[in-house]
């Protein structure tokens, strides 16, 4: 059996034990105490301790999970999402280590991790691209870089993805501040953070995709995810209401051309800010997602399987050229979080006393959770979708 470790936690970690068992390969997980009781756990062919549960010390430690790597003589690493997934730095240690890395090459992620970077590439093919400012590297910087942009403004990092780290400001004073509270952040500073034109009536769309080394592109719906909550996805559907025949065709095209030029192989999804019919490029986000799940509905398919497949080198099978799925259902997701609504969405952490939860062809619930599970404070509160 081809053996595969997997250093990540949560419903991403169920998907990627559910699949690759079906595929009959053998999974190894690796696991802070913290997660110790937790169901990846029990279903794992195998799983193995990290000996802290702080972030740096476990699902963020490269050594540890290279090191592990070794010792069972591991075939693949599956990152999952988050955490390491999108490193390039853990990419390229993991090939150089004769370990496979289920993702994109550490060249291709470290340019799609640089936002400007990539609107630049984008723009030099002639695809509309968000505006975003200079590199800020010191809240000094907002009075020069801010010129010819109207507050409100989106700050960013301009490596690392998900929503936690993006600030909106209405004034340059404000601009200040937050510029200096993310930079306290190591990764921040060593980075930088920019400005990004804000868009408050715009449309969040994402187009999923795979390609594979012999430029076969399979296209699945795009995915609306507009509707979030500190900017985290919350409610997504799929086909976007919002996105017609000739904007969807555009913005296909203008993936294609992106995904060509930086050589891109693997699973993926190109993301655009929708407004008034336009579409312009805002970033390629280069890891399995929450909202596969959307996916998978479309395809009759397993997501998984197919990024597995792609980074053995295999081919796409019954692609030629560019296939494009019609949507045959509209599909709504929903987040589940551990959160209490009445004290300010503070997470809500403790032990399931009862649980119960049932699962239809039109409704399918993915979750951690069952009667006795605890439910911990240290890390995202997100616990399943429906």
């Amino acid at each position: 059996k081809e053996k595969v470790l997997i250093p990540t936690r949560g419903v991403i970690a169920l998907d990627i034990i559910n699949s690759l068992n079906s595929m009959g390969m053998e999974t190894l997980l690796m696991h802070s105490p913290e997660d110790a009781l937790s169901l990846p756990v029990k279903l794992a062919d195998r799983s193995y301790k990290f000996y802290s549960s702080r972030l740096e010390d476990s699902y963020l430690d490269g050594e540890a999970i290279l090191e592990k790597a070794r010792e069972v003589k591991a075939d693949y690493i599956h990152p999952g999402y988050g955490f390491l997934a999108e490193s390039p730095e853990f990419a390229r240690a993991c090939r150089d280590s004769g370990v496979r890395f289920i993702g994109p090459e550490p060249d291709v992620l470290a340019l799609v991790e640089d936002k400007r970077r990539l609107r630049q590439t984008a723009e030099s093919l002639g695809l509309p691209a968000l505006r975003c400012s200079e590199l800020l590297r010191s809240p000094l910087d907002c009075e020069s870089c801010d010129e010819g942009f109207t507050y409100p403004l989106i700050l960013k990092p301009l490596k690392g993805s998900g929503g936690k780290n993006i600030r909106v400001a209405d004034y340059r004073r404000e601009a200040q501040d937050q510029v200096a509270n993310l930079l306290k952040r190591e990764a921040n500073a060593r980075s930088g953070v920019f400005f990004e034109e804000f868009r408050p009536y715009a449309h969040h769309i994402e187009i999923p995709f795979f390609r594979d080394a012999k430029d076969t592109l399979l296209y699945l719906p795009e995915i609306e995810s507009s509707i979030q909550r500190r900017f985290q996805k919350i409610f997504q559907e799929s086909p976007s209401p919002n996105v017609d025949e000739r904007l969807r065709a555009r913005l296909y095209e203008q993936a294609q051309a992106l995904l060509r030029k930086i050589d891109y192989v693997g699973l993926g999804y190109v993301e655009f800010i929708v407004e008034n019919g336009e579409g312009l490029f805002s970033e390629i986000n280069p890891t399995f997602q929450i909202n596969t799940l959307i996916s998978e509905v479309h395809l009759t398919s397993n997501f998984l399987k197919k990024q597995v497949v792609i980074s053995r080198g295999e081919l796409l099978h019954d692609v030629h050229g560019v296939r494009i799925v019609k949507p045959k259902h509209h599909v709504l997701l929903v987040s589940l979080m551990a959160e209490d609504p009445y004290n300010g969405f503070l997470p809500s952490s403790g032990q399931i006393s009862h649980f119960f939860h049932y699962s239809t062809i039109r409704n399918v619930f993915k979750t951690t959770l069952y009667t006795g599970a605890r439910v911990t404070p240290m890390y995202d509160p997100f616990i399943g979708k429906i």
